[in-house]
């Protein structure tokens, strides 16, 4: 994770959170394996961001590296997933998110993209 397109999808993410809300950060590993667990969490927990739930877009007995570092808090962790706050989209990942989440992403959130491939959807802070 470098550049600026890098640092402002992080941004991004702190900008339309606060420090107890649910920031679920979706990836597919390996592809992003280092981002998806040091590089992202590092940052955000440097902002006091770290109510943090991966949601790993592979099969899960390919994930078990991935829920390990986030102590199984995964997509199926969030009860209530309207409480999702903010959600982190790794390269290339948008299309195939949006796909296996249509039956609870609703609408109000806005949707910031960045070059890379990188996406936010975040809601208006209350």
């Amino acid at each position: 994770m470098r550049g600026h397109a890098t640092e402002d999808f992080l941004n991004t993410v702190i900008e339309y959170t606060e420090p107890n809300d649910i920031i679920l950060v979706v990836g597919k590993p390996p592809h992003e394996g280092e981002g998806l667990t040091l590089g992202i969490s590092t940052y955000l927990k440097t902002h006091n961001r770290s109510n943090l739930y991966v949601y790993p877009l592979t099969e899960k007995k390919d994930a078990g590296g991935l829920l390990n570092f986030y102590n199984s808090k995964d997509i199926d962790a969030i009860a209530d997933k309207d409480k999702i706050q903010a959600i982190a989209i790794f390269s290339g990942m948008e299309k195939l998110f949006t796909e296996k989440s249509q039956a609870w992403l609703t609408g109000g959130y806005t949707v910031y993209s960045f070059n890379g491939g990188y996406a936010v959807y975040a809601k208006a802070l209350k």
